[in-house]
């Protein structure tokens, strides 16, 4: 066994016990967390008790956004900063349970607080739901979009060359985090291979099959279908037809349904294609994603999503296969899926009931006395993401 993993054993068993014995181990996964975090206030005409109040909701504020951190990807934070501003960080104290100073003084121009704060997480994840950018602790789950578009003109039906549903159900998953994956294929699809496209559309498994196989955890697929009446009223009128669902790709369960029709006017027909798409779009883009966000909230009961990964397999039977056993084995892991393998790479998805650091302790528990494991390392941990490789 290698040193660097002995040291990561002993801190992590450490880490564990210290933070369930000291706080309880149900309050620090579900209501509760601890950080710890600096403050840091300037000193004006040497009022250092003035500098002392500023470093004190400086921390608080630093303490409440290290927990969202966990909760909203970064580039949601950058794009609803002044929300975030007037609803979280402005009434940081509000998020807070307690806190103690652990050290403070004076540092150059500065007054310096370290401070340990007891977060609220739940007070705090319902605020972000509220007001409406927080995806649970879902890791950002995966999307793949599928969605065939056709125009009815003049007895014909050909795919639409610039399909604006499919743009504006996208444009709306992005701006709420989602993630998007195979977007590339996705437009193969749609140009190149029709037939595989219907039969994908038409199966909810096999939808969720292709998804899997690209690393989505959710497809959403369908049709939309333009017919074109030609001009009244000195316009060009066209009605879009869609009809779309949003599918669970482990277990191929339909969580969304939505079905719209409306009609679009131009001054020209390709126009009014365009006009009832992005009709139609603007209905079932909210439906679609709030039933989707419905889900992910009913899947967080069931722990936070976290992808594990194993590099440098040489043998899948020998060492991937006793892998995933070692990650069922974890007291408080369910829902371990295999997502790929291939490459001497295995990747596993799984839910669990606490955070990463006590998973890392699990797992080095779990191999702990395991031969076949003892040359694996830790190679990275970030998000909710844990890799590790077999060392040569």
């Amino acid at each position: 066994m290698g040193m660097s993993r002995v040291i990561n054993t002993i801190f992590f068993d450490f880490l564990f016990v210290c933070m369930t014995g000291l706080y309880g181990q149900e309050s620090i996964m579900l209501t509760e967390r601890p950080v710890r975090v600096v403050g840091m206030g300037a000193i004006i005409d040497n009022n250092t008790a003035d500098a002392r109040k500023i470093a004190l909701r400086d921390a608080q504020r630093n303490a409440v956004e290290q927990i969202l951190g966990t909760f909203v990807r970064s580039e949601t934070k950058i794009e609803n900063y002044q929300l975030l501003e007037d609803k979280i960080f402005s009434r940081a104290e509000g998020f807070i349970e307690s806190f103690t100073v652990e050290e403070e003084g004076v540092e150059g121009t500065s007054y310096r607080v370290v401070i340990r704060a007891m977060i609220k997480v739940e007070t705090l994840k319902d605020e972000l739901r509220a007001i409406g950018i927080m995806l649970e602790e879902m890791g950002f789950p995966r999307i793949m979009l599928i969605v065939d578009e056709t125009v009815k003109k003049n007895g014909e039906e050909t795919v639409v060359d610039h399909p604006t549903l499919s743009a504006e159900i996208e444009n709306g998953l992005l701006k709420k985090g989602f993630i998007l994956v195979a977007k590339d294929y996705s437009d193969q699809l749609r140009r190149q291979e029709r037939e595989l496209m219907a039969e994908v559309i038409a199966s909810d498994q096999k939808a969720a099959e292709m998804a899997l196989s690209y690393g989505a955890e959710v497809v959403v697929v369908g049709t939309n279908t333009i017919d074109y009446f030609g001009v009244q009223n000195l316009f060009h009128q066209s009605d879009a037809t869609a009809s779309i669902r949003a599918i669970i790709a482990s277990t191929a369960q339909v969580v969304a349904n939505v079905q719209e029709q409306k009609r679009g006017g131009s001054d020209r027909a390709e126009n009014s294609y365009i006009e009832a798409s992005k009709k139609v779009g603007s209905v079932i883009v909210d439906n679609l994603i709030e039933r989707v966000i419905q889900n992910w909230r009913q899947v967080e009961k069931r722990g936070t999503h976290f992808v594990v990964k194993l590099y440098g397999i040489t043998s899948y039977r020998k060492q991937g296969m006793a892998f995933i056993q070692i990650l069922k084995e974890i007291p408080d892991v369910s829902n371990v899926q295999q997502r790929s393998f291939g490459g001497g790479r295995l990747e596993v998805d799984l839910r669990y009931h606490n955070d990463l650091n006590a998973l890392m302790a699990g797992i080095w528990q779990q191999m702990e006395g395991k031969s076949e494991f003892d040359t694996v390392d830790q190679r990275e941990a970030i998000g909710n993401n844990l890799i590790f490789e077999f060392i040569k």
